[in-house]
Parts: C-alpha cells; structure tokens; sequence
C-alpha cells in the first residue's frame, strides 16, 4: 500500500500514487461541477423554453382541449335525455337536478383541468413579460464559473455537508443561480473564502462515488433533454413546424366547434320536445 513519507526538512512529501488519486478526485469534482452547472442551466431555460411553446401552440392546444370538453359534456347530458326519452317518461325537475349533478362529477377532473391550464397560460404570458436581460456575456461567464466553483464545496455529490451550514449556503447557491443574482453568487464566493476542499480518507472509494456521481448526472440531462419542454425547443425554432401545427390545431378546433353547434342544437331540440310534451 502507498505511503507518505516525511522529508528532511519535515514536511510531509506524498506518495505519488496518493499524488494521482488526489488529481483524479480533483479532475472529477470539476466535471461533476461543470454537469451540474450544465443540468441547473437547463432548469432555468425550461421556464423560457414553455413559455415559449404556451404563447406559440399552448394556447391553442387550450381552446381546442376547451370545446372538446363542451362536446364531451353536451354529449353526456344528451344521453341522459334520450334515454329518458325513450322509456316514455317525462323530465322533472329533479332529473335536471341529478343531470347536473352527474355533469359535475363526471367532468370535475377536466374542468380542473381547465382551469389549470388557463393559469398556466397567464403564468407562462407573465414570465415572458418580466424577462429582462440583466448580465453582459463577461457576468454570464463570471456567474458560471462561481456556481461551479461552489458547487465543488456545497453540492451534497461533492459531500457538501462536510462544510458548516453547507444546506443553508447550498440554497442559497441555488437561489442565486436561478435568478441570476451575479451579487449573491459574488458575497456566497467571498464568504466560502479559500478553504481547501475536504477530502475523506479512502480516497478509491471517493474516487468512485464521484464517477458514479457524474453518470448519473450524464443520464439525467440526456432524460431532460429528450423529454418536454427541452424537446420542444428544436420543434419551435422550426417555422415550417410551427405553422402547421398552429393550422392542425385551428383547423381541429372548427371542427370540434361545429361538431358543438351540432350537439347544442339536438340538446335543445329535446328540450324543447319535453316542453311541448308538458
């Protein structure tokens, strides 16, 4: 097994095997730094990138979803009226009660979801109004490089909670990332001053944990970038795409509105035959 050995001067000389396995945790936490400054970057650029798919498709995709869930609706009360209908008895007051009632239940979850979505909507409009750019590519650059830096000390996969009041500092790394507040990312860095990294005695087994670390970060930003709101961002960048999802979505929700028409005009119809029955 490798050993240090002492100088004659007294100081401490280590043995280069160690010397390696020190470089190499080193080299780690740096690509660790860098993977996770990547997966935290695109954290903040899915806000912008469904922001940008509500204001371009999004918006659309809710009218469509909107009258759907009309016809949906106007389908099931239509049923209900029918089948009425044809066991010869008249509507009451209380049918239209327990047809309301049905209504409701039967269509709780998708007027949730309505109203869900249209709040994502706002949200997503407001978001692309507040954007401002505040940092010039030198701050951006500067910003990037103090996250990775202090990510090495405080990210739990660098062994963070080696350091006192790692959590509070680990937050409010994060915090000033995502916001992009260069200022607090500048006094975090100062109050980390230049305390080396701590290191653990085993270093293989260190040595290993972090190669761990760095594919499973690997595999999470590949999910991420195959996965919805990164995968819209090639799809948006496409006119040719954009325009003819945004006919597709049109021309589908005429349909579904004259298919409402249709609905809206048999429900009445029936209403009006129960009337004239009374």
């Amino acid at each position: 097994m490798a050993s240090n050995r002492t100088s004659k001067s007294g100081q401490v000389v280590l043995h280069p095997v160690v010397t390696a396995k020190l470089a190499e945790i080193q080299r780690l936490r740096a690509d660790l730094g860098v993977l996770i400054e990547e997966r935290e970057a695109l954290l903040k650029r899915g806000d912008y990138i469904l922001a940008r798919y509500a204001r371009t498709v999004g918006h659309l995709e809710y009218e469509l979803y909107r009258v759907q869930v009309s016809v949906a609706e106007l389908r099931y009360r239509i049923g209900f009226l029918q089948r009425l209908a044809n066991r010869g008895k008249p509507v009451k007051v209380t049918d239209h009660r327990k047809l309301d009632q049905l209504v409701n239940q039967e269509f709780a979850k998708s007027r949730e979801d309505l109203v869900n979505r249209e709040k994502a909507l706002r949200e997503s409009e407001g978001y692309l109004a507040s954007l401002v750019e505040l940092l010039a590519d030198d701050e951006v650059l500067e910003m990037k490089a103090l996250y990775r830096r202090l990510c090495m000390k405080y990210h739990p996969d660098m062994g963070g909670e080696r350091y006192p009041e790692w959590e509070q500092r680990w937050k409010a790394l994060q915090y000033a990332y995502r916001n992009s507040d260069l200022e607090l990312l500048r006094a975090l860095a100062g109050a980390a001053g230049d305390e080396e990294l701590t290191l653990p005695d085993d270093l293989d087994a260190e040595i290993g944990r972090l190669r761990e670390r760095l594919e499973a970060q690997r595999q999470a930003i590949a999910s991420m970038l195959a996965s919805p709101p990164y995968s819209y961002e090639a799809q948006l960048k496409d006119a040719t795409w954009v325009k003819r999802k945004q006919k597709e979505l049109k021309l589908a929700r005429e349909e579904a509105e004259q298919q409402r028409e249709q609905l809206q005009a048999l429900h009445d119809s029936l209403l009006a035959n129960e009337d004239s029955a009374h």
